[in-house]
């Protein structure tokens, strides 16, 4: 009877340890299907989900998941680092550059705008246009005084952006201007 016990007592502990160690699995295993933290340092002003569900952000940050981002990121549809997507290295006066706003154009290309006079190395004042892989599209280079806070798509594939700044490429507009899909003012 005695080695009957302790069976039974050595089996119980076991059924108990392996309950114990499934339910904790199985926790982590549904936590890796749903969205992980992807960690970011700082806020988060503007997001876009694309078509294929992987997720831009934009803002005040500078690291996502312990890597240099600066400013835009990309993350896969799990909220894990887009490791294809470049740090776009958004950069400008004093700590102070943001990106506010952005879009996504139909062919990919991500439009960003803020307080910012640089981006990937190259002097962008204000506006940008990323490629696909996050980095700086060089034949669009519109300048202005001032930072945009929004901006917007037409169908016709027109940029119409709003902010602070008061000239446009050289030209006045206050505070509102439309642009062509090269950056040249409409």
């Amino acid at each position: 009877m005695q080695a009957f016990k302790s069976v039974c007592g050595r089996l119980t502990f076991l059924f108990f340890a392996c309950l114990i160690i499934l339910t904790y699995c199985n926790r982590e295993i549904r936590a890796q299907d749903g969205f992980i933290n992807p960690d970011i340092d700082n806020t988060v002003i503007k997001t876009i989900v694309q078509p294929d569900g992987r997720i831009l952000a934009a803002g005040s940050f500078s690291n996502v998941a312990g890597e240099p981002r600066a400013k835009v990121v990309r993350l896969n549809p799990n909220g894990s680092l887009d490791a294809s997507f470049q740090n776009p290295a958004v950069t400008g006066p004093a700590f102070n550059e943001n990106v506010f706003t952005m879009a996504l154009q139909p062919d990919g290309k991500i439009l960003i705008g803020g307080q910012f006079t640089s981006v990937g190395g190259l002097p962008r004042t204000y506006l940008a246009r990323l490629n696909t892989d996050g980095t700086p599209d060089t034949a669009f280079a519109p300048t202005l005084n001032n930072p945009v806070v929004t901006l917007d798509l037409e169908t016709d594939g027109k940029i119409v952006i709003g902010g602070y700044f008061s000239v446009v490429n050289g030209q006045t507009r206050t505070n509102l201007a439309r642009l062509n899909a090269d950056g040249s003012l409409d």
